[in-house]
């Protein structure tokens, strides 16, 4: 079962969930973004890590449309790590039992969301075999999706630009008249 309002974001074996292993997934909405992306972090609250191990994140190829919509027998959703493509990883450990934990997202996350602005996923999973990271519902919502961005100009600015410009050397050439020849 999958339920859009469910914020537990779960990683790894869980012997208190019927020892289940989980993975997690995460959707933002990037459509107010201008400019392209040039660094990315995704921040998580830690929570309750009983174990050391590295959560990595991925690609995700269930269209996002399904990861939002909800329903029993969804289960391919966290069976989904996308193609494979790694977007970034971070070593947890026990000691980690509060506060927030950034993963730096690479290369191929940053052309991702640039290559499709509006909603971009990704998946984690935790590596340890009998340990989770992360846990219970965080009532915070302490889930971000954290860019830099290199603004583009509007083109209206751009205009504005351009007649400045054009005005300075408009008046400049005014002032500095061409000798009349003989």
């Amino acid at each position: 079962d999958h339920s859009p309002s469910n914020t537990n974001y779960i990683a790894g074996f869980c012997p208190d969930c019927g020892n289940k292993n989980f993975r997690n997934f995460f959707v933002f909405d990037t459509s107010s973004i201008v400019g392209q992306v040039t660094s990315a972090i995704l921040r998580l609250r830690a929570g309750n890590i009983p174990g050391n191990g590295t959560y990595t994140l991925f690609d995700v190829t269930t269209p996002v449309t399904a990861l939002r919509a909800g329903g029993s027998g969804l289960t391919d959703i966290y069976a989904d790590l996308g193609s494979g493509t790694r977007y970034g990883s971070t070593a947890l450990t026990s000691v980690q039992t509060s506060g927030l934990v950034d993963i730096t997202l690479n290369a191929d996350a940053i052309a991702a969301i640039n290559a499709r602005p509006g909603l971009f996923a990704l998946a984690g999973t935790y590596d340890t075999p009998d340990s989770f990271a992360f846990g219970g519902t965080d009532a915070d919502e302490r889930r971000q999706l954290r860019l830099e961005t290199n603004a583009v100009p509007e083109p209206a600015s751009m205009a504005l630009v351009g007649l400045g410009l054009c005005a300075i050397f408009g008046a400049r050439k005014r002032k500095n008249p061409r000798p009349a020849h003989a």
